[in-house]
């Protein structure tokens, strides 16, 4: 199956189970994307992890990722999660793009699990797109986490988490506690489950939850 990081790795199509979430931080990640597995040979790798601090504006009119990978040698191999990009300016604009997807199945392998994306900025004018979604494959990885807090230092009451994967189904975005009120969304085919034996009200406080 897929590989697994902030959302659970897409199954193979022959049953095969795709790979488990990592606890790192939703809010502060620093967790590296895993491997797909394969029936022999090398899956898709997963994504690194970049942290990254812009003291001054950041226009990003180009890319930053960490996105998993799909193998090109290995039949029916899972695809590689998404890693980690945490990105810190004070003011952000450009129309870019900011992503820790997953990798795509190569043929009945799963999709690798979307990754982790942080970006605290106190100006965001930022039009391009921020996205952690499940890698393709007969079953698509699960979302990952995109969080966004309005400010360099210290988590505000109006951050947002957002578990969107690109209007495609797939496995699950592993959520455990934050122990911080924000305001949740999970949208365009994106699901979560709580992570262990904790129910809504235990596992977080929400400004708002929009599905």
């Amino acid at each position: 199956g897929g590989g697994g990081h902030g959302g659970y790795g897409g199954s193979r199509f022959l049953n095969a189970l795709g790979g488990n979430i990592t606890s790192d931080s939703i809010t502060a990640p620093t967790g590296l994307g895993s491997a797909g597995g394969s029936p022999g040979g090398l899956a898709g790798f997963g994504g690194g992890a970049l942290q990254i601090t812009v003291r001054g504006a950041l226009q990003l009119d180009g890319k930053i990722s960490a996105n998993g990978t799909t193998s090109s040698t290995t039949p029916n191999s899972g695809g590689g999660s998404g890693g980690t990009v945490w990105l810190t300016t004070p003011k952000l604009t450009g129309s870019g793009i900011i992503s820790a997807n997953g990798g795509a199945a190569n043929s009945l392998g799963g999709g690798g699990g979307g990754g982790r994306v942080a970006v605290w900025c106190g100006t965001n004018l930022f039009t391009g797109s921020v996205t952690a979604r499940g890698g393709a494959g007969p079953n698509y990885g699960g979302a990952g986490t995109v969080f966004l807090n309005p400010a360099t230092e210290g988590i505000r009451s109006n951050a947002k988490l957002i578990l969107d994967n690109g209007g495609v189904h797939g496995t699950n975005t592993g959520l455990f506690s934050l122990n911080i009120p924000v305001d949740l969304l999970i949208t365009n085919g994106a699901s979560a489950a709580m992570v262990g034996n904790v129910g809504l009200p235990a596992f977080a406080t929400w400004n708002s939850l929009s599905i």
